[in-house]
């Protein structure tokens, strides 16, 4: 999972470590909840973070918004 530039620069080596570890326990725990659910995805983006994703990867958010649009999944498909 990505980060930013700013952050990567002012973290040490430990830090960065410890956040990788996190980002990791984070995605697997995610990945968990994503597979109780019938028609969830989960989409890992490696080269943004989390809070620019809309600008670093808009590409990304609004293919996500299309497909939602296109398959009718989401929270309030009825079924």
């Amino acid at each position: 999972m990505g980060s930013d530039a700013f952050t990567d620069e002012l973290h040490t080596p430990e830090i960065k470590a410890g956040s990788w570890e996190s980002a990791q326990a984070k995605h697997r725990c995610f990945a968990d909840f994503v597979a109780s659910m019938p028609r969830a995805e989960l989409r890992r983006v490696d080269d943004a973070g989390h809070s620019g994703l809309i600008w670093e990867r808009s590409d990304v958010v609004l293919d996500a918004i299309r497909h939602v649009l296109a398959t009718g999944s989401g929270p309030h498909t009825r079924v």
